[in-house]
């Protein structure tokens, strides 16, 4: 009877273990992902690839902060996967922007070797399955931009590996249609919000990240020259999201910061016109 009641117990535990939420690491991009790099234009990407290091506001928060919400939901330590068309000989460079912008060091770093013929899509197409194959045991969320073709890499991950795809999110800074069910964010709030709607990011979590990017606002690189604008007075954040928003910070302070981004983006954008409309008027 007791040898019984103890294979009881331990049946019990592994049904928990079994239904246990899933570990889920981040991959993602790198140039106009995390880092400012205007992609599309290969003089202003390679000038930016040798000597800029800035990163979007938040971001190496938000990765942070994902990565520790993670650990504390499953016990489990995950590493971040950085899968770039950036070439091989860039390695040293690559890694000391990820420094100095205070990302993560438990990264693994995937960099195109230009010489190879490979386009940047058949790159990641041929190395993000060999990382869920071989390296991510369990989920994977993706995060990229529309600047070049991670939305069309991403769905086809998403359609070959299904539900281990957590979520997708794309930096809209094209502005262009992305497949259903991929998330477009301005900045690094967004995926965050995102997230704590998700059950997988605490409030006070979200709070650093948007704290994060407020208090940058000396050298804010939200939205760039080269950058799609939103158009002014748009609804970023939909009613239902808000609701969901409201059920996880009652008090509505990440909607309040989460508002206060947004006003600043909408600034930039307002001055860019103006910009815009002065040079032509010359």
């Amino acid at each position: 009877m007791k040898a019984y009641r103890i294979f009881t117990v331990l049946a019990c535990i592994a049904s928990l273990n079994a239904h246990a939420a899933p570990s889920i690491a981040i991959l993602s991009d790198l140039d106009d992902t995390v880092k400012v790099s205007n992609a599309p234009n290969f003089l202003d990407l390679t000038w930016r690839a040798l000597f800029s290091e800035r990163a979007f506001a938040g971001m190496s928060m938000l990765y942070t902060e994902m990565n520790a919400a993670n650990e504390a939901r499953t016990g489990k330590t995950e590493k971040t996967y950085f899968v770039t068309g950036t070439g091989t000989w860039l390695e040293g460079i690559v890694q000391d922007f990820l420094k100095e912008n205070q990302f993560s060091s438990d990264y693994e770093l995937f960099l195109r070797e230009w010489f190879s013929g490979k386009s940047t899509e058949t790159f990641k197409d041929e190395v993000i399955p060999q990382i869920l194959d071989q390296k991510i045991t369990e989920n994977v969320i993706l995060i990229g931009d529309d600047g070049a073709k991670d939305p069309e890499v991403y769905e086809r991950i998403q359609q070959k590996y299904g539900t281990r795809v957590s979520g997708i999110y794309i930096h809209k800074i094209r502005g262009r249609n992305v497949p259903t069910g991929q998330v477009t964010y301005d900045t690094a709030m967004d995926i965050a919000l995102y997230e704590l709607t998700e059950g997988r990011l605490p409030v006070q979590s979200v709070l650093r990240v948007g704290s994060a990017i407020i208090s940058n606002a000396e050298n804010i690189e939200w939205v760039m020259h080269f950058y799609y604008c939103p158009m002014p007075g748009r609804q970023r954040v939909s009613d239902t999201l808000k609701d969901k928003v409201l059920t996880y910070d009652p008090s509505g302070v990440a909607l309040t910061l989460a508002s206060m981004i947004e006003e600043k983006i909408e600034q930039i954008c307002l001055q860019r016109s103006y910009q815009q409309i002065s040079a032509k008027g010359r």
